[in-house]
């Protein structure tokens, strides 16, 4: 007997896309699953389009609650969740019909606590697929798994979709309502943690369009940037009394980030906030400067990055190229 997965997906302003992404869930091949439609308050259609549809299916739930933002809509949809397991999928996305039940299998086949699988990147006319096989045919240490995405070696992406987790362990980690960028990553993180081992297959399974008009995750601003880098702070913090190379990737991570957080704070003309970014870029790059972990290119890119913040990005490139 298969078990029942929970399926969330929270909505906010996404009329246009929203029927293909849950005609593409309804259509799965393993059918044992309940959709929850948690509707966030938005102030088009969708909530109307989520009652229509869950009108023509009894697998659909909707939940309507007042707009609080993607964090706590997937905190309602884990506590009302009746599954064993839990995925998730964002409404302007959308899923090939094998999804859910390739993973499952695959987990079931490895015995792995976490089963995940790859995506194709939608960017206009464009399509890619990032993603590297990892081990196929056997689970590998989340750890491991972790240190090579990280370090992109994989090609994945650490985001909330695309992974089938136990319903008690996707319920302990809760989604920090605060973090409206990078929350998604940091809750990853924390299953990661909790997880032995995960198995993962690189099949192009999930759909994520990156580039959606209106979407704010793609919106360069200052405040954005110092949002994403309190969650890698977090997700650093969660593994920094790790040994091997973890803290390594993590503080090589941190140190790019609050660079790139300084040269929007002096695009934006603030001043004071990006001395304030490169001092804590330098203090990042002490912590690997005489690491093992760390590549000798990777030291380069970020020494002439601390040298030059703002002309660095382009010098680099144009030293690459000088190269290739």
């Amino acid at each position: 007997m298969k078990a029942k997965i929970s399926i969330i997906v929270p909505v906010y302003q996404t009329e246009a896309y929203l029927e293909k992404c849950v005609r593409s869930l309804l259509a799965q091949t393993y059918t044992d699953f309940e959709l929850i439609l948690v509707e966030d308050g938005s102030p088009d259609g969708s909530g109307a389009l989520c009652d229509a549809l869950a009108g023509e299916d009894a697998r659909i739930r909707v939940i309507h609650q007042e707009n609080g933002g993607v964090s706590r809509a997937r905190n309602a949809g884990l506590q009302a969740a009746a599954g064993s397991f839990v995925c998730f999928a964002d409404s302007d996305d959308w899923t090939e019909p094998t999804y859910l039940e390739t993973m499952y299998a695959r987990r079931e086949e490895t015995g792995a606590a976490i089963s995940g699988c790859g995506f194709a990147e939608h960017r206009g006319e464009q399509v890619s697929f990032p993603c590297e096989e990892v081990n196929s045919g056997a689970a590998v240490p989340s750890r491991s798994f972790l240190q090579d995405a990280l370090d992109g070696h994989l090609g994945v992406r650490l985001s909330v979709w695309g992974w089938l987790v136990p319903a008690a362990l996707a319920k302990s980690v809760c989604f920090d309502p605060e973090l409206p960028y990078g929350e998604d990553a940091l809750w990853l993180c924390g299953v990661l943690k909790e997880a032995e081992n995960v198995c993962f297959t690189a099949a192009p399974l999930y759909h994520y369009v990156a580039d959606r008009s209106g979407n704010t995750a793609t919106r360069r601003s200052l405040e954005r940037s110092r949002l994403i880098l309190t969650a890698w702070q977090r997700m650093a913090a969660l593994y920094a009394e790790e040994g091997g190379a973890l803290p390594a990737s993590f503080n090589r991570i941190l140190t790019d980030i609050s660079l790139q957080s300084a040269s929007q704070a002096a695009a934006e003309g603030n001043n004071a906030v990006k001395e304030e970014l490169l001092r804590l870029a330098r203090g990042y790059y002490k912590k690997i400067a005489g690491s093992a972990y760390i590549s000798r290119k990777d030291k380069l890119r970020l020494r002439l990055l601390l040298t030059a913040p703002v002309a660095g990005p382009k010098l680099w490139q144009k030293l690459k190229g000088g190269r290739t």
